[in-house]
C-alpha cells in the first residue's frame, strides 16, 4: 500500500518496456540490456501483491516473449507459490491510456516513449539526473541521456563492469566519461552522494515530450570517504589523467525533447566560475559512428549506424567547436576478472564508439543538439539562420529556435505547424 510500491509497476513498464532495451545506466547494465530472468520473476511476483492492470499486461507480455523464463524453479518461485490465490481475478489493460512520458523524481529519471504498447518498434528516450548522486551501483551520469530505437540502445552508457572499483571502473565506467553528458575541461562529475542532479520538471504531450535536468551540483572534487578509500586501495589519485577535480561548474541545465517524427532535441545551459572547454559527449555501445564533413566552424555532424537504423546528430554553437569520433576507452577495459553475461558466458570487452564535441574556453556556453533517427535516409539539415546568437533550424515539420549566446538569457522554442504543437 506504500506509494513507492504502487508506483513501482510504472517504473518497470517505462524504464524497461516489453521487447525493448533499458535506461542503459548503472553497474552491469550491459549484462541486462533487455528483460532477463530475474526481472521477469520479480515482475510476476510483484503482480501478486500489487493489483495493477498495467503490470498484469506487462507480465503477460513477458510470458509470451520469454516462456522459457518460467520453466522449472527460480528465485521467486516460493514467494509466488505462497502468495498465489486460485480465485484471483486478473484484470489486464493495454498502455494506450498511459501518458507517453513519466517522471520518477525520487530516482531522477524521465522516460519518454512514442508507443509503450510497441516499444520494440519505436523510439524511447530517457533523461537521467539522480538526487542520490553516484554511489553504490549508481553512476555519475547526471543529465545523461539514453536513446533506444526499435528495441536497441542507440545512445547510452559505455564501458564494462569488470570489478566494483578497478581502474576502468573508477576512471571510466562509473564516471560521466562513459555517458552522454557534459565534461568541463575534460573533468568529470564527482562520484559519491555529493555529486547529485535532479529533475525540476517534465511534460507529457501528444507530439512533444519534455524533461529538464539540473546537474549544477554534480561537479567538483570527490568528497566521499568511501570512494576516496577505493582510490587509495588502487594506489592512484582521483586527479590521474585529469578525470576528477575542480572545474568551477556553477550551472548545467539540460532541456531534452522527444518530438513526433523521431527527433531528439537537447539544449544545454552551461556556466562556470572561470573559462573552461565544454565537451558534450555521445556514446554508442552497439553502433558505429562516423564524422560528417563540414566547413562550418560552429556546427558539427556525425552519423551513428546499427543494422538498418541510421541516426544523424547535428550540434550547433555560437562559436567554433571541434568534433572527435573514436572507438577507444580513455581507461582500457580488460576482462581480467572473467566476468560473465546473464547466461554465464565470459564477456568479450570490445571497443565501442564515442563522439565528443568541444568548445573554446568560455565562462558561459550553450549547445543545441538535434538527433534524427531513421530506418532509411536521414534529412539534410540546412545551415541555420542566425541573428544575435539565435539559431533557427527547420527539420521535418519542426521549427526550432534557440539562443546560443551564453551571455544572453536562455531561450528555446519548438513549433510544429502540422501537428499544431508548441513548446516554449
Amino acid at each position: 500500500k506504500l506509494p513507492w510500491m504502487q508506483n513501482l509497476p510504472y517504473y518497470l513498464i517505462y524504464t524497461h518496456p516489453n521487447g525493448s532495451a533499458s535506461t542503459a545506466t548503472g553497474d552491469m547494465w550491459e549484462n541486462i540490456p533487455y528483460i532477463v530472468k530475474g526481472e521477469a520473476w520479480f515482475a510476476d511476483a510483484l503482480a501478486l501483491k500489487v493489483n495493477n492492470p498495467y503490470l498484469n499486461n506487462y507480465v503477460a507480455k513477458i510470458k509470451v516473449d520469454n516462456p522459457e523464463f518460467f520453466k522449472g524453479t527460480d528465485d521467486y518461485l516460493l514467494f509466488r507459490l505462497l502468495n498465489y490465490k486460485p480465485d484471483r481475478r486478473i484484470v489486464s489493460k493495454f498502455f494506450d491510456d498511459l501518458p507517453k512520458a513519466r517522471i520518477f523524481n525520487d530516482v531522477g529519471v524521465v522516460a519518454m516513449h512514442e508507443n509503450l504498447n510497441d516499444a520494440r518498434n519505436n523510439l524511447s528516450s530517457y533523461l537521467l539526473s539522480s538526487p542520490f548522486g553516484a554511489s553504490g551501483h549508481g553512476h555519475a551520469s547526471q543529465n545523461a541521456f539514453t536513446v533506444n530505437y526499435k528495441g536497441k540502445v542507440l545512445f547510452g552508457g559505455s564501458g564494462y563492469y569488470s570489478n566494483f572499483s578497478d581502474k576502468h571502473n573508477l576512471f571510466y565506467y562509473r564516471s560521466p566519461r562513459a555517458y552522454s553528458t557534459i565534461l568541463a575541461d575534460s573533468i568529470s562529475q564527482k562520484i559519491g552522494e555529493e555529486g547529485y542532479g535532479w529533475i525540476p520538471r517534465s511534460i507529457s504531450g501528444k507530439n512533444i515530450q519534455y524533461a529538464l535536468g539540473d546537474a549544477s551540483n554534480a561537479y567538483g572534487k570527490i568528497q566521499s570517504e568511501f570512494w576516496l578509500n577505493r582510490f587509495d586501495q588502487m594506489k592512484v589519485q582521483p586527479s590521474k589523467g585529469n578525470v576528477y577535480g575542480e572545474a568551477g561548474v556553477t550551472l548545467y541545465r539540460r532541456h531534452m525533447l522527444q518530438l513526433a517524427g523521431e527527433y531528439i532535441v537537447l539544449y544545454d545551459e552551461l556556466s562556470a566560475s572561470k573559462p573552461v572547454k565544454w565537451t558534450t559527449q555521445f556514446h554508442a555501445p552497439y553502433s558505429k559512428m562516423q564524422a560528417e564533413k563540414s566547413n562550418a566552424t560552429n556546427r558539427k555532424d556525425f552519423i551513428t549506424e546499427n543494422d538498418s537504423v541510421r541516426s544523424l546528430a547535428t550540434v550547433f554553437a555560437n562559436s567554433p567547436i571541434k568534433l572527435v569520433v573514436h572507438n577507444q576507452f580513455s581507461e582500457p577495459a580488460e576482462n581480467w576478472n572473467k566476468v560473465t553475461d546473464d547466461e554465464g558466458k565470459i564477456k568479450d570487452f570490445k571497443n565501442q564508439w564515442h563522439a565528443g564535441i568541444t568548445s573554446l574556453p568560455a565562462n558561459s556556453f550553450r549547445f543545441l543538439t538535434i538527433i534524427q533517427i531513421k530506418t532509411g535516409k536521414v534529412e539534410v539539415v540546412k545551415m541555420p539562420d542566425s541573428d544575435e546568437g539565435i539559431c533557427e533550424v527547420r527539420i521535418g515539420e519542426w521549427h526550432i529556435k534557440a539562443q546560443l549566446n551564453g551571455d544572453k538569457k536562455a531561450a528555446l522554442t519548438v513549433d510544429g505547424a502540422q501537428s499544431k504543437s508548441l513548446f516554449t
